[in-house]
């Protein structure tokens, strides 16, 4: 309760000395009734104070009494003193002990409050409008004294008002100019200045002025003065009440007409490359142009300018058209700034793998790819980028690979073609190179990085029985920088030992046993031809059983009682029974016959429908028989058409139209029991088919169409439909695809170390397309009008497959790739090989051979007859072996091929060499022993 009646009483008091209540010094009439103000916080905390011991006691309501104070302070001496040129009153006093501050009054206003003691003068910024108007000022002294506990305000005796009427100012200029224009003969004359109301104007020296009052703070005329006179101008400044000012006067020559550039435009042209530049100027009589400070022209005076330059994504250039005019005297330069594209770091959208086609040392393809990445990003028109690659993603393993520059903006990709197998990662940066208007070269940071992790797929291996009963491997690598396979066989250790390494897609394991099961793996590489280092891909396992091989069988109806019926030939097969059966419910097969061919003729007896089954067999030297099945269905009478094809396709012109004509010799299978057949062709816009012949008798089996070139669709689709009656069937619909035809006639053969590739002439053809392949990437390695191409860059031992397309710009048509001929490259043999022996102990054989061989092989026999054996491998390009401790009397026979490995990284074996010799025997040595020779070895044993 105490707590709460202090806080009242506190607050009572602290709004009391906010309230109508004033404290006056005795001796300040003039002030009676003005507040004196308190701290209120100070009379707060006093009140708690005196009221702390009051609680429970009434509290009378109603002001309380206070006492007088009085106080000593006061002002002194107080002078004004008016500083016209900075535009103020100064106001100087004496305060005595007593004063702690004073207020300054301006006209009863205070301008200042609480002005401290320790200063005794005080300057007013007079306003702008003071000029003429009286003003008031006085100095009011206060003391601060603590009554109480509380600080009180104390007014003390103030000076007296003194009154200044403030005079008006001289005008003074402060700045005076004028300006002519000598085209417009125009004059302007422009002044700033204090105390400026109006102007009088006087022109060289006259008594009367040419405009008076001229208000503001410009005058322009027009007047016609000759280029390079002089002249002069007084300008005569007023105040408000028409006093005269400080005149002043000044000279002014008038120029030369001046060069001046009016206009300046510049503009780059993408689609030529150029830079144009055009200006329009007065009193130009030529000019200098610079591009970033470099001199494009001098003396040019001409209004246009072309320059053959394609500015950089993101750099400035800055144009500079200096003007002259009659006499050589330069004007006012021009400029203009040219900025084409941004410059900024750019940011990978996308990195993709894919492959690029390798090369020899003389750049031709050699048919194998390697890996690559494209590395996508939007790129400015013209701009310059860095492209960097790292093996891991850390700053200082990052190497620049390849600076590109980009014509168009947009989306734009960059191929990397010596990607590794691995991991890579990609960073990439703008640059603004250096050149004869860009001074140094600037560049990005780099972006961030992208990774991109490029695998050997594992291989799709497939295992079929050749009719000889070898195993043979059809491969497939998933991408086309696959170069090539390995194989490795189980043995009977259980171990697997490679048995072949090959860059073709196929190879043939010969060393078999009919009856046996054999466990294979296999693995794609990819041979880096840089580094000769190869990379594999995981193992895939694969098992053939050497027995009788799986094939397929057809059956033909080839009369109203007959059939027949062919098959392949299955592998390891000694012979085929053949079986039939209808198709009626119930019915099994009974055999027909044996035979080791590969066909049969049979009557049809009963039903229309029949089945036959083929069975092929083998007998091993246990006696054991293995067999293959092969099954097929025959329906009789009347059919559908089957085996709807194109029989046959020529060309001719048609002398009229002078169009390619198109002929299609349409064919298919006889139809037993039909009357005829109908041949249809399809209608696009109609949406159905539309007969256009009708042939009558079942061995109608074809009919020729024809098409114009250029054909108005690519694609015309026919069917044919045979009928008996009212049955009608309908074959599968064949497209005919309108183009000019396929070349026919091609053939590879060796050229030096190239490869010829010929053909034959194809009707509307223009053009031959030649293309090479390795089974996995294919190559277009030429173009030509001719009827053969010589094809370089072959890597020997590779087989490759050569296609020829025939194009036609003029009917707008590529006719089918050729069949496929296959070629493979061999080394080149060594050359002049030689044998010799001077001590008839040793055989010298030396020979020439080409660079970049691996090694040689020496094979070597005795005598004239017998299988050659293999003597040594010598490794490199040593070119000399030595056969040591030969018999004499003995002929020797030796051969030497050379070694390469090719661009798959497989090693391949020239042809060989021969020579031979005869080793004499020493006279005396009948027997034709080499004593020495014996001797040594025997040491040696």
């Amino acid at each position: 309760m105490k707590k709460y009646v202090s806080l009242i009483l506190a607050g009572i008091i602290f709004f009391s000395s906010f309230g109508n209540d004033v404290v006056y010094a005795e001796n300040n009439s003039m002030f009676q009734g003005q507040t004196a103000v308190h701290n209120g916080r100070d009379a707060m905390e006093a009140a708690m104070d005196r009221n702390e011991d009051t609680v429970g006691d009434d509290i009378e309501d109603g002001p309380q009494e206070k006492p007088e104070l009085k106080t000593e302070a006061a002002v002194s001496d107080f002078t004004l003193e008016y500083n016209a040129l900075q535009d103020v009153m100064i106001l100087k006093y004496q305060v005595n002990h007593a004063v702690s501050y004073v207020d300054i009054l301006v006209d009863g206003r205070p301008v200042q409050t609480e002005y401290s003691k320790v200063y005794t003068s005080y300057s007013y910024d007079l306003p702008d409008d003071a000029e003429g108007k009286k003003y008031t000022f006085q100095v009011i002294p206060y003391e601060i004294r603590n009554v109480e506990g509380s600080s009180v305000k104390i007014a003390g005796t103030p000076s007296e008002q003194k009154e200044y009427e403030i005079p008006y100012k001289q005008g003074v200029f402060t700045d005076l100019d004028a300006e002519y224009d000598l085209l417009k003969k125009y004059l302007i004359i422009e002044w700033f200045g204090d105390g400026i109301s109006s102007v009088d104007i006087y022109l060289d020296g006259a008594a009367e002025p040419v405009v008076t009052g001229v208000q503001g703070n410009s005058y322009s005329m027009n007047i016609d003065w000759q280029p390079l006179s002089k002249h002069t101008y007084r300008v005569v400044p007023y105040n408000k009440i028409g006093q005269k000012g400080t005149e002043k006067t000044v000279e002014l020559e008038v120029d030369d007409y001046a060069a001046v550039v009016d206009l300046l435009d510049v503009e780059y042209v993408p689609a030529k490359g150029e830079i144009k530049i055009n200006w329009a100027g007065t009193n130009v009589k030529y000019v200098d142009i610079y591009m970033n400070d470099e001199l494009l022209a001098e003396n040019y005076a001409k209004e246009e300018f072309t320059l053959k330059y394609t500015p950089q994504a993101g750099a400035s250039y800055l144009i500079t058209v200096s003007p002259y005019n009659e006499n050589g005297e330069p004007g006012e330069e021009a400029q203009d700034t040219l900025l084409e594209g941004e410059f900024e770091i750019p940011a990978i959208t996308r990195l993709k793998e894919t492959s690029s086609y390798g090369t020899d040392a003389e750049k031709f393809y050699t048919g194998f790819s390697k890996p690559a990445v494209n590395i996508k990003w939007t790129a400015e028109q013209n701009g310059c980028y860095e492209i960097y690659r790292a093996a891991r993603d850390a700053r200082s393993s990052y190497a620049c690979i390849a600076r590109v520059e980009v014509e168009k903006t947009g989306p734009y990709i960059y191929t990397d073609s010596n990607a590794r197998i691995g991991s890579n990662y990609y960073k990439i940066r703008q640059v603004i190179k250096e050149d004869d208007y860009i001074t140094q070269e600037v560049s990005t940071a780099l972006s961030d990085s992208e990774e991109i992790t490029i695998k050997l797929p594992k291989p799709k291996v497939n295992i079929n029985l050749t009719a000889e009963g070898a195993v043979m491997f059809s491969m497939e690598g998933k991408k086309e920088f696959v170069s090539g396979y390995t194989i490795l066989r189980k043995g009977r250790n259980g171990s697997y030992k490679q048995i072949a390494e090959v860059t073709d897609n196929t190879y043939t394991d010969s060393n078999t046993e009919f009856g046996r099961q054999y466990f294979y793996r296999v693995k794609s590489f990819y041979y880096d031809t840089k580094t000769r280092q190869k990379y594999y891909s995981p193992m895939v396992n694969v098992r053939a059983k050497n027995t009788v091989g799986s094939f397929a069988v057809c059956a033909q109806q080839t009369s109203e009682e007959n059939v027949k019926i062919t098959w392949e030939a299955a592998a390891n097969a000694e012979g085929y029974e053949v079986y039939y059966k209808s198709a009626t419910e119930g019915d099994s097969y009974k055999l027909l016959q044996i035979t080791d061919q590969l066909e049969l003729d049979a009557p049809l007896k009963e039903g229309p429908r029949y089945c036959f089954m083929v069975k092929a067999y083998k007998e091993n030297n246990e006696k054991k028989i293995y067999f293959s099945t092969a099954e097929t269905e025959l329906k009789t009478g009347f059919t559908r058409p089957g085996n709807f094809r194109i029989a046959k396709t020529s060309f001719q012109y048609d002398k009229k139209t002078k169009a390619l004509v198109r002929k299609d010799k349409l064919a298919w299978d006889k139809v037993y029991g039909a009357k005829g057949y109908y041949i249809d062709v399809y209608q696009p816009l109609k949406k159905k088919f539309k007969t256009v012949k009708r042939l009558k008798g079942a061995d109608s089996t074809s009919y020729e169409v024809s098409n114009n070139l250029p054909p108005k669709t690519e694609t015309v689709i026919y069917r044919v439909r045979s009928y008996a009656g009212e049955k009608r069937a309908v074959s599968e619909n064949l497209e005919v695809r309108l183009q000019i035809g396929k070349v026919a006639g091609v053939t590879v053969s060796r050229a030096g170390d190239y490869a010829r590739v010929t053909w034959k002439r194809t009707k509307g053809a223009e053009l031959y397309r030649i293309y090479r392949s390795n089974g996995r990437s294919s190559t277009l390695v030429g173009t030509t009008d001719k009827l053969k191409y010589t094809d370089k860059g072959l890597s020997a031992g590779v087989t490759y497959q050569y296609y020829v397309q025939a194009v036609s710009n003029t009917l707008k048509s590529e006719g089918e790739y050729s069949d496929p001929v296959e070629y493979k490259k061999k080394l080149v043999r060594v050359d002049f090989l030689s044998a010799s022996s001077s001590d008839k102990q040793n055989v010298n054989l030396e020979w020439m051979s080409d660079d970049g061989a691996s090694g040689h092989i020496i094979y070597c026999r005795e005598g004239n007859s017998g299988e050659y054996q293999m003597l040594a491998r010598v490794n490199g390009s040593r070119t000399y072996y030595t056969h040591k401790n030969v018999t004499p009397g003995t002929t020797y026979c030796y051969k030497v091929s050379r070694m390469e490995i090719n661009a798959g990284g497989v090693e391949t074996e020239s042809d060989t060499q021969k020579v031979k010799i005869t080793i004499k025997a020493p006279q005396g040595n009948k027997s034709g022993k080499n004593n020495n020779s014996q001797t040594k070895n025997k040491t040696q044993k």
